[in-house]
């Protein structure tokens, strides 16, 4: 079993067994004791470990100041860096201090970033024809037994070379209040926040804590079962849900970047939209309507035929309580690749349409959006028929 490229909300992680060794690592168990195939709820748990390593990297590469929206439709009209390079399909086994031996050789090196899930790296040299010269050279050089996938990193993707370094992170700091207060201006924005970079020690007593100075209704952190103690495990992230969009505003203003048990949290409101509130406007790609939901009901679309109810209800357990969940089936019993989950509350079914924004499920791309009453059984197949059928080879 294993996991099919993993997006960042963009296209940068290659190897999925780096994945599943940084996954192994943050549950203190072995890579094979987490692909274990006898495991009933194997391919839940892969799932959900996604989910936990693309909330990880976002966060350490936000905090490190790099612009996620400038991956985002990543193809050749895309303008790129001449100084930062795009390293990918490294393993788990990557020591920052080998990459800036291998990579120095060619030049003066300004920053490298390398994320503790070791999913991908970004080296920016000082000259471009340095950059050039390391690219040409180390493009699919083995490194540790594997090959080098590198690329130009895009134009925007980090900092302009002006600026300080020590005004990096309040700058960054800046840049999350600005686009959450942004958001404020849409009228589809709630009263949640989405919390990233937990550590896996903090628990809902601790964060509410933190956040006892504001009118708190909730607090969820999502978890996944732990293989080796049968307990629910932290992954990383979680939601707050305030008493009003004001009290959100002032939480993500006073707290963004707090440190809590030695990590500093990411706050965000629980909306996944590109720069300045807006989805992007590309003609090839699948888009996924974010609006507020209305509703408690979700519809799932492009589920592997060998996931079966159960594995959707684990899935999409992690992140509240479920009402019921339903995947229509064929005459032959198999089912027809979409289903619905209907969960309690509005707020549990948009922390899991928030978080399993990326998610795959047997190497599949799950798409998660509201579903609406007024469609029938036969009009949701045949949108799923048309939109994936290409992907259902």
């Amino acid at each position: 079993m294993k996991f099919k490229k993993i997006k960042i909300k963009l296209k940068i992680i290659k190897k999925s067994d780096t994945v599943a060794e940084a996954v192994s690592k943050n549950l203190n168990i072995s890579k094979s004791q987490l692909l274990d195939p006898q495991s009933s709820n194997m391919a839940v748990r892969l799932s959900l470990a996604e989910t936990s390593v693309i909330s990880e990297t976002k966060a350490y590469l936000e905090k490190e100041g790099v612009n996620l929206d400038s991956f985002n439709g990543l193809n050749a009209l895309t303008k790129r860096s001449k100084t930062t390079i795009l390293v990918k399909n490294l393993p788990f086994s990557t020591e920052k201090q080998e990459i800036e031996e291998i990579f120095s050789k060619f030049g003066s090196i300004k920053k490298i970033i390398i994320p503790p899930t070791k999913a991908v790296a970004l080296v920016e040299f000082i000259h471009p024809t340095e950059a050039k010269k390391a690219l040409r050279s180390l493009a699919y050089r083995k490194y540790r037994h594997v090959p080098l996938f590198l690329e130009w990193a895009p134009l925007a993707s980090l900092k302009s070379n002006d600026e300080k370094k020590d005004e990096n992170k309040s700058k960054i700091m800046k840049q999350n209040l600005d686009e959450s207060l942004k958001l404020t201006d849409q009228d589809s924005v709630g009263s949640t926040l989405f919390v990233k970079n937990l550590s896996f020690e903090t628990d809902e007593e601790k964060l509410r804590e933190v956040f006892q100075n504001f009118r708190v209704k909730s607090v969820k952190i999502s978890r996944k079962k732990d293989v080796k103690t049968g307990e629910l495990a932290s992954m990383g992230f979680g939601f707050i849900d305030f008493e009003n969009k004001n009290e959100a505003l002032k939480a993500i203003k006073q707290k963004q970047s707090v440190v809590v048990d030695e990590r500093e949290l990411v706050l965000e409101f629980s909306k996944s939209r590109g720069k300045s509130g807006k989805l992007g406007k590309k003609k090839n790609r699948k888009l996924v309507d974010l609006k507020k939901l209305k509703g408690t009901k979700l519809l799932v679309r492009n589920i592997p035929f060998e996931a079966t109810r159960k594995e959707i209800r684990e899935l999409f357990g992690s992140f509240g309580e479920i009402k019921s969940v339903r995947i229509p089936k064929k005459f032959d019993g198999s089912h027809r690749g979409f289903g619905f989950v209907d969960f309690v509350t509005k707020q549990e079914a948009e922390n899991a349409r928030s978080a399993l924004l990326n998610t795959h499920l047997y190497g599949r791309h799950l798409v998660v959006e509201e579903a609406k009453d007024d469609k029938s059984i036969d009009e949701i197949r045949n949108k799923v028929g048309k939109k994936f059928g290409k992907q259902m080879k």
